[in-house]
This record gives structure tokens, C-alpha cells and sequence, in this order.
């Protein structure tokens, strides 16, 4: 324990109030709840219940028909696979409507396509600053 900590912050934090969507005709009833204070400390507790008994004694009406009507009802059916990845050492040459070019990832080719730009040949460039350092002295040289 540090000197900052003092043995009433080792404590849960307990208080007493109403459990939820009960009116005031309920006051004379207080619930303890035990708030927990760390991530090692005890479970948090509602009136001494565990959590299994807190779920059974509220339990939780079935969907209504008009919700299980809805097609697709299952999970598996509504699932079409996962999207394709795209690579991230994927590059594509695009052109501006002004006539100069630049590289794109090809993640934003999409994007360019709607602003008007003109998509050119792909090009997997694993290391782009070792090709940009490249591409540079053969254009210098």
C-alpha cells in the first residue's frame, strides 16, 4: 500500500438505491451495490445474487414474431464472406485530369476514379522508399 492510499480506498463503494424501472412505491426495499474497485477485487454483488440468478429472475421475453419473420434470420445467411484484402504493397500509376501522374495505394483508387482521375498499371512495390530512391537516380541519371 502507498501513502497515498489510505485503507478506505481499498473498500468497495457501496450505496443504496432502487433497482431498475422500480417506482418510488419500492423505497422502503434498498438494494446494496457493490461497485468494484479493481480488476482483482471480488465480483460485483446485487442484493448477495450472482449473476445467474439476477438473469433468471428477470427473464427476457422471445422476439416478436414480426422480428423473427425478417429473412435473413440467421447468421450464417446473412453473411456473404469476408471482403477480399486488399495489399498494402499494391500501387497503381493514376493520372490527373491535368495530365500529371502519381502513385496511389490502391485502397484510394476508388476514391480518384469518382474525382476523375484515370487508373494505370498496377505495381506490387514492397519497399516504396527504396523504389522511390530508385525511380529517382534513373530519372536523374
Amino acid at each position: 500500500m502507498t501513502s497515498s492510499q489510505t485503507p478506505e480506498a481499498e473498500q468497495p463503494v457501496r450505496r443504496t438505491g432502487h433497482r431498475q424501472g422500480e417506482h418510488a412505491e419500492a423505497a422502503d426495499s434498498p438494494q446494496t451495490v457493490v461497485v468494484d474497485p479493481s480488476p482483482t477485487s471480488p465480483p460485483i454483488a446485487v442484493d448477495r445474487k450472482s449473476f445467474a440468478e439476477l438473469l433468471s429472475a428477470y427473464p427476457a421475453p422471445a422476439s416478436p414474431p414480426e422480428v423473427l419473420e425478417l429473412k435473413p434470420n440467421r447468421m450464417a445467411d446473412a453473411q456473404s464472406g469476408p471482403d477480399p484484402q486488399i495489399s498494402q504493397t499494391m500501387y497503381v500509376h493514376m493520372t490527373k485530369p491535368n495530365g500529371d501522374e502519381f502513385m496511389s495505394p490502391l485502397s484510394n483508387v476508388d476514391y480518384y476514379e469518382r474525382k476523375g482521375f484515370k487508373k494505370g498499371a498496377e505495381e506490387d512495390i514492397p519497399d516504396l522508399v527504396a523504389y522511390q530512391a530508385e525511380r529517382a537516380k534513373r530519372d536523374a541519371g
